[in-house]
């Protein structure tokens, strides 16, 4: 039997969410049956990335990397449905986290957002709010590759100095200039073509009210009302959308979700050519899940908050930041063998995959989960989650077992914790999983996928949900970016990346709570 966490909410929040919220819970998972798998959480998303660590599902073999949708858990069993499998072939030298951001939903998000909805031309003039987060960096970036002049907000001079070592033409603190009016007009005399929206409220309305006449606006979030109970009704400059015939279109990148494989790979071949750089802030430790994600929410982070669900020697459970990343990041690969080889001395390197099924396939796996344990409101405490520990059963046919590597922290979790969870739910969020038990062929042991398993260290799927890592990722790009910068592989490197990594699956919610309030530069990553 294997013992799983989970991280539950124990009650709503409005506002920044807080410790209490949330509730750890440990429980007893049963053995995967025929067609399930056991996954483990590897990562977690504060914004959850798992490994198969027992398979009765021949798509999901023993040791293959999955993105689950199994909350904040650090095992889950899973009939495979919903598991999205990173690439068996990710490249070593790469942070798997970063299925989770800048080769992941992210990436893929600023792809589509200027490619389908923007369909920015060289020469325009690009204005991108929340521009240092996981999103909104990899927006700048692909707009600077494609020969525009791009304008970025953040909330601190760190974050802006972060944003012009990105190639960003002009960036700004919203936070500390005079006036944001004046700010946004002496950015860009002439006006702007395009606008990408993360915030909403107030900047919205002032910088529609600098677009040139025709311009486009894509609406991809608004992280300024995410803390509030009740939806924002405006106001918004009508008159100004009428006369400029502004064309305004929110969008999900779910709606491409069948160019998903070609748009990973032209982010994966933009980063290996050093044109997309990231920056992942990866929090250490599962049973930090609820303190990730507030950071997270408090804008802690520096790049995408992920949780990294087994905690290493450093158990401090701290934050830290990866490095601006050019092309890759060999380091955080060698980190990665040296976290497995001291779990698994025995095992040589690159042999894992059939020792691994040797050595898990009668043991049951302890899997960690954040439980939402109360919903809060405005920015979210501890207490509002609570850590639980389940054992997982074995999987069955057609089933994997992942264990999450990378897990990532966003601020949609907060408005989707009130109209999706209940308390006592596991915490919702994307990671990057490999696959470390498999009885499903198509997602064989040692693969990665990126998963919506929640905040869990492992879950067992039945891969219906798993999109697979690119079978080609570069072994010289973390795998965390599969979260982010590259929505899902693909990169010619290009685009820059910088995500805010916190250690330890434990640290899941500080790191939430440090991205809410705007302490991380890049996309918020938990290494699990």
């Amino acid at each position: 039997m294997v013992q799983a966490k989970s991280w539950v909410m124990v009650k709503h929040f409005d506002g920044f969410p807080k410790n209490s919220d949330f509730k750890l819970q440990v429980e007893e998972l049963p053995e995967p049956k025929d067609g399930e798998v056991l996954l483990e959480a590897v990562f977690l998303s504060v914004d959850p990335y798992m490994r198969v660590i027992q398979s009765k599902n021949p798509a999901f073999p023993v040791g293959s990397h999955v993105v689950s949708d199994c909350g904040w858990r650090s095992h889950a069993l899973s009939d495979g449905k919903g598991l999205i499998p990173v690439m068996p072939d990710w490249p070593k030298d790469v942070p798997m986290s970063l299925a989770l951001g800048t080769v992941g939903m992210p990436g893929l998000t600023a792809l589509y957002g200027i490619e389908e909805v923007l369909r920015l031309q060289e020469g325009e003039t690009l204005l991108v709010n929340a521009a240092a987060g996981a999103v909104g960096a990899v927006v700048g970036q692909i707009a600077k590759i494609k020969g525009c002049r791009v304008v970025g907000s953040a909330g601190s001079d760190a974050k802006v100095k972060y944003l012009q070592e990105l190639g960003f033409d002009r960036a700004f603190n919203y936070k500390t200039v005079g006036s944001l009016e004046e700010a946004l007009r002496s950015a860009a005399p002439d006006g702007y073509d395009c606008f990408f929206e993360n915030v909403g409220g107030h900047f919205s309305s002032l910088a529609i009210q600098q677009m040139k006449d025709f311009g486009r606006v894509a609406v991809c979030g608004s992280i300024s009302t995410y803390n509030d109970a009740k939806h924002e009704t405006g106001p918004y400059p009508l008159i100004k959308i009428n006369m400029k015939q502004l064309k305004i279109e929110g969008f999900m990148q779910s709606r491409w979700e069948h160019e998903h494989p070609e748009g990973l790979r032209k982010l994966m071949g933009w980063l290996k050519q050093g044109k997309l750089k990231f920056q992942e802030h990866v929090t250490k430790g599962f049973d930090n899940m609820p303190a990730a994600f507030m950071g997270m929410l408090q804008g802690e982070n520096l790049g995408k908050a992920v949780i990294s669900s087994r905690s290493t020697s450093d158990q401090s459970g701290a934050s830290v930041e990866a490095p601006l990343w050019p092309a890759g990041v060999v380091s955080a690969s060698r980190g990665g063998l040296r976290l497995f080889r001291s779990v698994f001395p025995h095992i040589p390197p690159f042999l894992f995959v059939e020792e691994l099924h040797c050595s898990l396939d009668k043991t049951m796996v302890q899997a960690k989960s954040w439980i939402l344990a109360k919903h809060f409101e405005g920015f979210p405490k501890t207490s509002d989650f609570r850590l639980q520990v389940e054992d997982l059963p074995e999987p069955k046919d057609g089933e994997v077992l992942l264990e999450a590597v990378f897990l990532s922290v966003d601020p949609y979790m907060r408005p989707f914790s009130r109209v999706r969870m209940k308390e006592g739910d596991v915490m919702i969020g994307s990671q990057v999983a490999k696959v470390i038990q498999s009885r499903n062929p198509a997602f064989p042991v040692g693969s990665h996928v990126v998963s919506r398993s929640g905040w869990k260290t492992h879950a067992v799927s039945d891969g219906s949900d798993l999109v697979p890592v690119a079978t080609d990722w570069p072994q010289d790009v973390s795998l965390s970016l599969a979260l982010g910068t590259i929505g899902m592989p693909g990169s010619e490197g290009k685009l820059k990346c910088r995500e805010h990594v916190t250690k330890g699956f434990d640290n899941m919610p500080a790191a939430f709570m440090g991205m809410l309030q705007g302490e991380n530069l890049g996309k918020a990553v938990v290494a699990v």
